[in-house]
């Protein structure tokens, strides 16, 4: 039940959903906390949870969230990996890793019916300076309103205030406002390019001859390299024959697929002949069963 929450809040904290009326349930008072350089946010019941970035935004530093007035963290998640236990009470944490950081905040309240426990969903996400991210749809932050975005360096139109779709790779610098309090900026280099691999020999074939070399394009990219269905450790050559499966990767989540299947002489790999006469004897003593049993004395 309690992960159920959390998907459900994420949607509403990160999705195109991120807006004042995803929170019509239970008002939130946004405000700005000067003396920390956070915004405060403000329950009905009177607790508030303060944080360096708005609730819903992005941030190129780490972030710190704080707890006032009785409320307390609780379902802390990264990128769908929850991070407390349950029934665990958190009244501060920092998200000082990349990825999508969310959580309720909590509180109790007295009714007619005795204490009741609210949970208000909150997230943010990390996009540390420089680090490249695929991103294409960037909402803004809950109150806010997008006031401007520069694409390498260029003023672009903007079709509406809520959220911008990036669609070229590059350098984004978006800004937000609201009334009341200081405006919010942050920056992405948007990479959607998948790295490839470079080998000795093309590869282009359903059967490659062996043995194979291979580098990824990128410096930083790594490549998994699977032997079957079973991933290996490879330093870059491949010797033994069988089918090949590499998955180069970058650090924006791009990924590019190779498969063959690697032979020599262009012969097919013995395993393959030794699972073909397992296979021929397990059917002939199969057959010889049957048979058997299907045989009548006269």
């Amino acid at each position: 039940m309690k992960r159920l929450f959390c998907l459900m809040a994420l949607v509403l904290v990160m999705g195109l959903g991120s807006s004042r009326e995803a929170y019509a349930a239970e008002e939130l008072k946004l405000s700005f906390d000067a003396s920390s350089g956070r915004y405060r946010y403000t329950k009905e019941d009177g607790t508030a949870f303060l944080m360096e970035v708005p609730l819903g935004g992005c941030s190129n530093t780490a972030v710190t969230v704080l707890c006032e007035n009785g409320s307390w963290i609780s379902c802390l998640e990264r990128d769908g990996e929850i991070l407390t236990k349950d029934e665990e009470k958190l009244y501060e944490f920092k998200a000082d890793i990349p990825g999508s950081w969310y959580f309720n905040v909590s509180s109790k309240r007295k009714t007619a019916l005795g204490s009741l426990r609210d949970d208000h969903p909150a997230g943010f996400t990390v996009v540390m300076s420089g680090a490249p991210r695929r991103l294409d749809l960037i909402p803004a932050p809950v109150f806010f309103k997008i006031s401007s975005v520069r694409f390498n360096g260029l003023e672009q139109e903007l079709q509406n205030d809520r959220v911008y779709e990036a669609r070229r790779d590059g350098v984004y610098e978006l800004t937000f406002t609201s009334p009341g309090v200081p405006d919010w900026s942050f920056s992405f280099l948007r990479d959607s390019t998948p790295p490839g691999i470079s080998f000795d020999r093309d590869i282009g074939k359903e059967t490659v001859e062996g043995p194979v070399s291979f580098k990824p394009s990128e410096a930083k990219a790594t490549v998994r390299v699977y032997f079957g269905n079973e991933e290996i450790a490879n330093e870059g050559v491949l010797t033994e024959a069988g089918r090949y499966r590499l998955v180069a990767a970058d650090e924006a989540g791009n990924e590019r697929e190779y498969e063959f299947l690697l032979t020599y002489d262009g012969s097919v790999p013995p395993r393959y002949f030794i699972y073909f006469f397992t296979a021929l004897l397990i059917a002939a003593a199969l057959i010889t069963a049957f048979a058997g049993r299907s045989m009548r004395i006269l």
